[in-house]
C-alpha cells in the first residue's frame, strides 16, 4: 500500500521545536519521506536515519502509537467523518 499522498504531522522534539515530518506506507512498512525543520531547512528520511538514528526510531514508534493503532485515523483516512 502507497497512498498517493504523505501524511503530515508535527514531532515535538521539546518544549520549542517542532519537526514538521511526513510519512507514507510502503508495502505496510513506515517510511519516513523527509523531515521539514524550518522552511529553508528540509531532510530526507535517509537522511535523518544516517544522522540521527534515534530520533528517526523515535519518530517511528509515535506514527506506530498515534497513527496506525488508531482507529480514528484508519476511519479518517477511508472516508468517515467525524
Amino acid at each position: 500500500m502507497f497512498w498517493k499522498e504523505d501524511e503530515i504531522f508535527d514531532y515535538p522534539v521539546n518544549t520549542l521545536t517542532k519537526l514538521e515530518v511526513f510519512w507514507n506506507l510502503d508495502d505496510d512498512e513506515i517510511e519516513i519521506i523527509k523531515v521539514k525543520v524550518d522552511e529553508d531547512s528540509t531532510m530526507s528520511g535517509e537522511d535523518l536515519w544516517d544522522f540521527d538514528y534515534e530520533l528517526a526510531e523515535d519518530i517511528m514508534s509515535y506514527i506506530d502509537n498515534e497513527f496506525l493503532t488508531s482507529e480514528d485515523f484508519w476511519l479518517t483516512k477511508h472516508g468517515y467523518d467525524f
